[in-house]
């Protein structure tokens, strides 16, 4: 049983037998007892994004193709005009609006947590705790 990655014409040997064959120290392989082979990836990353077969050698070769999604969620920080919050300097006493924008998340949970150093902060008062 081999795993190998597609790009395009050229096929990347990544595991052979029990054998790992990638450059690429995240790829590894988890043989189970007697017939599971299963492809392990650390840390994807959109580089990863693609086609992977698995090869069985016999005759007729087996070839199974599947497509590697991944999505790397983005969080921005906006300020109450709707600029990318960087370092601001503002005047004790001010009212400060930062929204935090999240996208690219394949299942949302509904819940963002703001915290003011180890402090979580409190969403039911006016100014989320904070003195």
């Amino acid at each position: 049983v081999s795993w190998v990655r597609r790009r395009g014409d050229e096929l990347h040997l990544l595991t052979f037998g029990i054998h790992t064959y990638s450059s690429d120290s995240r790829f590894s392989l988890d043989y189970q007892m007697p017939n599971d082979w299963r492809l392990l990836l650390r840390s994807a990353t959109e580089r990863d994004v693609g086609v992977y077969e698995c090869q069985v050698s016999a005759h007729p070769p087996l070839i199974r193709i599947i497509y590697l999604a991944v999505s790397v969620p983005r969080v921005e920080i906006v300020d109450e005009h709707g600029a990318t919050a960087g370092d601001k300097f503002y005047k004790a006493g001010s009212t400060i609006e930062l929204k935090c924008v999240v996208s690219k998340v394949p299942h949302p949970t509904g819940f963002v947590t703001w915290r003011h150093g180890a402090r979580m902060l409190n969403y039911d008062t006016i100014r989320g705790g904070i003195r």
